[in-house]
Order: structure tokens, then sequence, then C-alpha cells
């Protein structure tokens, strides 16, 4: 069990560290205003929206 915890910590802590500068983006954004919409997120954070799944 603690060798599960200790990797998912460690990719928690990879996934923070490698995408810091879209959080601080982000978190910028928030100061200014208290809410985002969808699509204001992902034009702050510099992220793509994804394609729905076909069925």
């Amino acid at each position: 069990m603690k060798r599960i915890s200790d990797e998912c910590l460690a990719q928690a802590v990879t996934l923070l560290t490698t995408n810091r500068g879209r959080l601080d983006a982000l978190a910028s954004a928030l100061l200014e205003r208290d809410t985002l919409y969808e699509a204001e997120i992902l034009r702050v954070a510099d992220v793509r929206q994804p394609q729905a799944l076909a069925v």
C-alpha cells in the first residue's frame, strides 16, 4: 500500500510541477474574477477542449 501511495504522490508532484505555469495563470485569473466559465478556463490554461467520444 505504501508503494502505491508513494507512486501516486510522485505522479501528482510531477503533474503539478509540469503544469505550474497553467496553475499560476488560472490563479491569477481567479484573483481578478471570482468566476470563470469553461471557455475562459481553457483559454487561460492554454488547454484544448477534449473531443467528445463517438458512441
